[in-house]
């Protein structure tokens, strides 16, 4: 008993730090002197909110073939030194007075304050006789479960001062963006790195696809910039004009702070979690995408209803995240986060610019842990195709919003204070795995896969990242579809549970 006093003491703490509560006697640090020359300018609404300043991602891009490191980098500069795409080589800051971050944008880049941080490894062997590396996953025939996607850090942060938390950036003049690239003899890796406050998935696919662009010669394709200095989004949940389809399911009062207690025992008591990366092979996902339209199409008559791939993703997501827990009618939100360039494009976010910031909301759908498992898959997979279609609209947006403002800070939740709940970002869309970056390959230094994936585009796109205030269990991302059709999908799990998961995997194929 002794000892598990002293495990959870010891998680009481880290749980403590974790919500910067310890220790108090900490000396507050200071900000650099703000350069006279800076362009100054406030951090977009959606973008200043206390989930995405505490977490960071690294999204690392295997390459089976050997890729010049000074074209990379030459276009990368090339790209933040056009236009306004300048405002991503920005210092992020917090305003003393408002206490809201905002953006330090230099008047021009140097050496001294360069538009993003630049590192370099090269290893005289090829990718899979090095003892990490090799081990990063590789497609499969059948459906697996592999690496926990953070145990490659040290192929990833190449150097030990890398940021860790938001503080890293505020009191430093440390650039946003990183970009780290290492080589083999017949492979690259290239990592970029960006603090959750700076763009979001179809943001940093926008940056990805302009990249691309002037590194094959085609700057004529670079987008212009939308909201560099103004907020599009400022206006948004000002003015609902009908009432939200989950209003009468909205967690208030005790409910939420039921829910909250709930996760922070669950922390205290599980402080432990992974992302693993899972390969889902065509096959077996279209097998499981025809029975998911079948039932659909017996059991309710709805021939002219499709599923689209992500809402059967999310739909075996949330039975994977949900099979260490009792099958019984405890209630299962299901969140997707849908990004809202298209339901915006009349108004707000007018096509033909590139808008790189944070545009997302959730949409939720409701269900049982039981029904889950007893259902069909199908049923699953339709109710979120239903809460996507029938919440991103742009008056249900509207609406959404509002809750968030009438909110002040604390979640907008469905559901109940005892719900499980399950959050699933899908990148797909993105297109992260189209990344084209074959004008930089070297030669004909293609990688012994090169017969079997296209040599100038990644064969794998391993996500990692920080989260310090707020655990990601409970949290999955569809990484994309590689160009061999295998679905990639990275869920964060509590460690005890893998073995589940594991099993439930494997009985997919």
């Amino acid at each position: 008993m002794k000892t598990l006093k002293t495990e959870h003491s010891v998680n009481i703490i880290k749980l403590c730090e974790t919500f910067r509560m310890w220790p108090f006697w900490s000396k507050k640090p200071t900000a650099p002197a703000t350069v006279p020359t800076d362009k100054i300018i406030p951090l977009h609404k959606m973008d200043d909110t206390p989930i995405f300043r505490s977490m960071a991602f690294y999204s690392t891009m295997r390459f089976d073939a050997v890729l010049d490191p000074e074209k990379l980098r030459g276009a990368l500069e090339t790209l933040l030194e056009t236009g306004d795409w300048r405002k991503l080589g920005a210092r992020l800051r917090l305003n003393d007075t408002t206490k809201k971050l905002e953006y330090h944008i230099p008047a021009s880049f140097s050496a001294e304050r360069p538009a993003f941080i630049y590192v370099r490894e090269r290893f005289e062997c090829r990718i899979e006789e090095h003892a990490l590396a090799s081990q990063l996953p590789k497609a499969s025939i059948r459906p697996t479960v592999m690496a926990d996607t953070d145990s490659f850090e040290p192929l990833v942060r190449l150097r030990k001062d890398a940021p860790t938390r938001l503080e890293d950036w505020l009191y430093t003049d440390e650039p946003q963006l990183t970009l780290a690239i290492v080589s083999f003899e017949d492979a690259t890796l290239v990592t970029v790195s960006w603090p959750h406050t700076l763009i979001d998935a179809a943001g940093l696919a926008y940056l990805l696809k302009a990249w691309s662009d002037i590194l094959s010669g085609h700057v004529e394709r670079v987008p212009a910039i939308a909201g560099f200095d103004t907020d599009p989004l400022e206006t948004l949940g000002s003015k609902p004009i009908e009432e939200h389809v989950m209003s009468k399911w909205r967690v208030k009062g005790f409910q939420i702070f039921l829910f909250i207690i709930n996760y922070i025992l669950d922390i205290i008591w599980y402080p432990k979690e992974s992302g693993r990366a899972i390969c889902i092979p065509p096959s077996v996902f279209q097998r499981i995408k025809e029975e998911c339209a079948t039932y659909i199409s017996a059991a309710h008559s709805m021939h002219n209803v499709k599923l689209t791939d992500g809402d059967v993703l999310s739909a075996l997501i949330a039975r994977l995240m949900c099979v260490n827990l009792p099958h019984n009618n405890r209630t299962l939100s299901i969140v997707n986060v849908v990004e809202l360039r298209r339901p915006l494009a009349e108004d707000l976010l007018l096509p033909g610019k590139a808008y790189i910031s944070n545009a997302v909301i959730g949409a939720v759908a409701l269900t049982t842990v039981k029904d889950v498992f007893t259902q069909a898959l199908g049923a699953t997979a339709l109710k979120v195709r239903n809460a996507i279609r029938t919440q991103r609209t742009r008056a249900q947006v509207e609406t959404f919003m509002f809750f968030v403002q009438e909110a002040k800070g604390m979640p907008v939740l469905f559901g109940d204070g005892n719900m499980k709940m399950v959050n699933v970002t899908n990148w797909t869309g993105a297109k992260f795995y189209e990344t084209d970056f074959s004008a930089a390959i070297v030669g004909n230094n293609v990688g012994p896969r090169s017969g079997d994936t296209v040599s100038g585009k990644p064969s794998y796109i391993n996500v990692s990242g920080i989260s310090n205030d707020f655990k990601r269990r409970g949290s999955a991302a569809v990484v994309g579809r590689d160009v061999l059709g295998n679905y990639w999908i990275i869920p964060w799990i509590k460690n005890n549970e893998w073995k589940k998961v594991e099993e439930y995997i494997s009985s997919l194929e």
